[in-house]
């Protein structure tokens, strides 16, 4: 069956993860994206703020995950019966590119799902291994690079809630983040072993999440440099985390509207400069304690896994 790797030679993926600049980073590579088609390098990534005017390929992509779902879990006779769905959302999913480039990059942190879900209490992307593969299967043999950014636990959760409650459905409220989080939670050591083991003949770059130029993240991510002029614009992108005024005045409008991601993206921007929500705000003291020395000790352990490239 088709895939990436029939189009293309050498495939980077970018996974996310989310709330750690991925959306400020596609931005920029949307509005490069001539330039890097010129230099030989086509780019998948979807609809971000800033960048609202490109097709939003998210409802595609989420059909061939549950094209890939169906497939993976019918009996024999019902695999054969779902195969040519599964072939058409494929093959959709393959014309968002020309191929007629011999790189791709794929730069998408939804493949990974949802970070928290209700029905998974203490366990960071509970279907992440499962969407990998799905991942996988569609970019075929030539996945060259796989590359995750992490982030530390208690600023990934808050931030990861505020942002659910702005563009989703609403997340499972800040109240609920700690009993949610457990003293057992399975974070970022179980998200990186299934990278490696559905990508275990890629080069796998973990980051560690922190301050970043959008121009420095580009050339990583593409090898690339981001010209004067497509900087100048990049170093404006910021994936505006939502303040409590941003959520609060949401909230209001949301009881009597259907509010559009643009008039969201412009409400995240007027209420900018309000209050950002903190951690220590949301965890108890002794909780927050534990969410940052468990970070530690999963980045070491991280750190000691062979093979991995870390930055």
């Amino acid at each position: 069956m088709d895939t990436y790797s029939d189009r293309y030679e050498r495939i980077t993926l970018h996974i996310g993860a989310h709330r750690t600049g991925s959306s400020s980073v596609q931005a920029a590579l949307h509005i490069a994206r001539a330039d890097l088609a010129q230099s030989g390098l086509d780019i998948v990534a979807p609809q971000v703020a800033d960048a609202r005017h490109v097709t939003d390929h998210r409802p595609l992509l989420n059909r061939y995950l549950a094209a890939y779902d169906k497939q993976r879990q019918k009996s024999f006779a019902g695999r054969i019966l779902s195969a040519p769905s599964l072939r058409k959302t494929t093959r959709m999913y393959l014309e968002q590119t020309s191929g007629q480039n011999k790189e791709l990059l794929w730069s998408d942190e939804n493949i990974l799902g949802r970070a928290v879900e209700a029905s998974a209490p203490g366990v960071l992307y509970p279907e992440v291994r499962g969407r990998l593969e799905a991942l996988e299967r569609l970019a075929g043999r030539n996945v060259d690079r796989v590359i995750l950014t992490i982030r530390t636990y208690d600023e990934f959760l808050v931030s990861y809630e505020a942002m659910r409650q702005a563009y989703g459905d609403g997340g499972i409220g800040f109240d609920n983040l700690e009993s949610w989080s457990t003293r057992n939670l399975q974070g970022w050591t179980s998200v990186v072993d299934a990278v490696q083991e559905v990508f275990g003949n890629a080069s796998i770059e973990i980051c560690f999440f922190s301050k970043f130029l959008v121009s420095e993240r580009f050339n990583k991510l593409t090898g690339r440099k981001l010209s004067e002029k497509h900087a100048a614009e990049a170093n404006d992108l910021v994936n505006i985390a939502p303040t409590k005024e941003a959520l609060h005045a949401l909230s209001s409008l949301k009881t009597s509207n259907a509010l559009t991601k643009q008039e969201i993206d412009q409400l995240l921007l007027d209420h900018r400069n309000g209050h950002r929500f903190q951690s220590k705000e949301i965890f108890s003291s002794d909780f927050l304690d534990f969410l940052q020395s468990q970070y530690l000790e999963d980045t070491q352990e991280i750190l000691r896994i062979p093979g991995l490239v870390t930055e």
